[in-house]
């Protein structure tokens, strides 16, 4: 497999914006809330049932976002480390030509 490095890059810069779009939208989320209170006291059951639903959808959001954004890292790591392997094995081969002649 022939890796890209602007290709891989660019992957990761695609998925960076959804990672940080969706950090946002669950810190909104987290901030407006939701309390059984809120359903009424004759729905509090159902309220209890919705508060938890919505606290499980932020931290759902969350690991999302904490998992795009690991992504990414990784994305810019394989990076760095295959275009710093690629100037090493070049200086190589061009010093081992250079001390064949």
């Amino acid at each position: 497999m022939f890796f890209v490095p602007e290709s891989v890059l660019a992957m990761a810069q695609t998925i960076e914006p959804a990672a940080d779009a969706t950090r946002g939208h669950a810190t909104r989320i987290a901030g407006v809330g939701f309390e059984a209170g809120h359903a009424g006291q004759d729905y509090r059951e159902q309220g209890q049932k919705l508060a938890a639903g919505v606290d499980g959808i932020v931290s759902m959001l969350h690991s999302w976002s904490e998992a795009s954004s690991a992504t990414v890292r990784a994305l810019r790591q394989a990076v760095t480390a295959s275009v710093s392997t690629e100037r090493d094995n070049r200086a190589r081969i061009a010093a081992a030509g250079e001390g064949s002649v």
